[in-house]
């Protein structure tokens, strides 16, 4: 089963018809709050308009149950929740008192879902739906401007969606990554200016990363930083970080800027030409920002997922990064398997995660592969990424395991993606992804998604 292909491809057609067939904020319909009470959140994304006004947004239970917008208005100390009639939130972004939010469907193939984009006139306060149906990522709003990617796809170059009319209609271009670094992350206009974060292949825990620089409103791009070799790049270009996969950036009009990955928040004060290593270094991504908010080349938050403490946090920072406070703290639910476990869930609960576990999924994956796919000749794969499920829980494959199994399984697998290159140009086909995790008998794929 592919479900993210199919998505994808309705989304596509979604996306060019949006001119006729989506409404805008004004005449969306409002959405109430839920009955639910808030007994566990779990935040997915940040904002802050300023020192003191964060919106946060999640979900209740284990990241996957009902959408929460959680506010504040002392910069972090006190809080307000609502819960929503909407799928878990993944992403906010904010622009003045308009607040943009976005829903994520865990695994639609286990509880029917569509995904919606959300809106808010009063800093979080009421929402109206903008649109049903529209898997957007990581929308960035500049007054009436809004952009927004399409979720990374390996079938197609990545796509760039704009608004000129705050979201009533829309215009697909194609986004501006180079060969090498295929897939748009990220992307940030402030006025003329315009950054965007591109990746590529992902092994080992490191990844291919492009920071591109537009002075013109996204009508033409530069590189300024790219470690992007081979695949018509002969050299790298400045100085951006190999390690790493990559969740996020900001950069503001003045050069300063944070780009955050599983292993480190990186800074840069040239626009995104050279990066220095800031803090949240974590060799294991055992601890990492999640979301970021950059009120100016000093002070910040982020939203912070630390797996040692069991935790989401939110942390300031008024030193431009480098040192942290903890502002505001909520547990992970601790659950060990769903009331309806899918039959597709190993037979017995998976042991921790432990320093070697990527080499040990590796090899477990690579030496599956015969058996496994058998339908396929497998001859010339490469695997193109590697990461423990917990480590990206935004990531909807991350997703899968716990909603499949539980978050204790959730937690204890890794994700290994695969590419076919015998089985092109059917790219979606040619995809695998394996979750395998560590028993009792030893390292296996429990589990194979396509």
């Amino acid at each position: 089963m592919h479900w993210q292909a199919a998505r994808r491809a309705t989304i596509a057609l979604i996306v060019l018809l949006l001119s006729v067939t989506t409404s805008g904020c004004a005449s969306g319909s409002p959405i109430s709050a839920t009955a639910v009470p808030v007994t566990t959140f779990v935040p997915a994304s940040l904002v802050a308009s300023d020192s003191e006004h964060l919106v946060l947004v999640g979900a209740t239970g284990d990241a996957t149950g009902t959408g929460v917008v959680a506010r504040s208005t002392d910069g972090g100390t006190h809080w307000s929740y609502a819960p929503l009639n909407e799928p878990a939130l993944d992403y906010v972004t904010a622009s003045g008192r308009t607040v943009w939010a976005t829903t994520v469907c865990a695994n639609p193939t286990v509880t029917p879902c569509e995904d919606h984009v959300l809106a808010s006139a009063d800093d979080g306060a009421t929402w109206r739906r903008v649109a049903g149906g529209l898997w957007l990522y990581h929308p960035t709003l500049d007054g009436a401007h809004v952009r927004a990617l399409t979720p990374l796809d390996l079938s197609g170059p990545a796509t760039l969606n704009l608004s000129v009319d705050g979201g009533a209609t829309w215009m697909q271009t194609t986004a501006p990554c180079r060969r090498g670094a295929w897939g748009a992350l990220a992307v940030e206009f402030i006025g003329a200016q315009a950054w965007a974060a591109c990746v590529g292949d992902t092994s080992l825990g490191q990844e291919v990363k492009e920071i591109l620089y537009s002075a013109d409103g996204g009508s033409s791009w530069q590189v300024q930083a790219s470690n992007a070799v081979g695949a018509g790049q002969p050299a790298p270009i400045g100085d951006v970080p190999l390690s790493g996969q990559l969740f996020g950036i900001s950069v503001r009009p003045d050069g300063h800027g944070w780009l955050w990955t599983d292993r480190a928040l990186w800074g840069t004060a040239d626009g995104g030409r050279t990066w220095t290593p800031l803090a949240f270094v974590a060799p294991n991504g055992d601890r990492y920002v999640v979301a970021a908010a950059l009120l100016d080349d000093r002070s910040g938050f982020a939203l912070v997922r630390d797996s040692r403490a069991s935790a989401v946090e939110v942390e300031r920072t008024s030193d431009g990064g480098r040192s942290w406070h903890p502002v505001a703290s909520w547990p992970l639910p601790q659950t060990t398997a769903p009331p309806t476990p899918s039959p597709n869930c190993p037979r017995e609960t998976p042991l921790p995660l432990g320093p070697d576990a990527q080499q040990a999924a590796l090899a477990a994956v690579e030496a599956s592969i015969p058996t496994i796919y058998t339908n396929i000749d497998p001859r010339g794969h490469r695997i193109t990424g590697a990461w423990p499920a917990a480590s990206r829980p935004n990531d909807p494959l991350s997703r899968i395991p716990g909603s499949l199994c539980g978050q204790l399984v959730g937690e204890r697998t890794y994700i290994v993606t695969l590419l076919f290159p015998a089985m092109l140009p059917s790219a979606d086909l040619s995809q695998g992804q394996d979750f395998v995790a560590d028993f009792s008998s030893g390292w296996r794929v429990w589990f194979v998604y396509h």
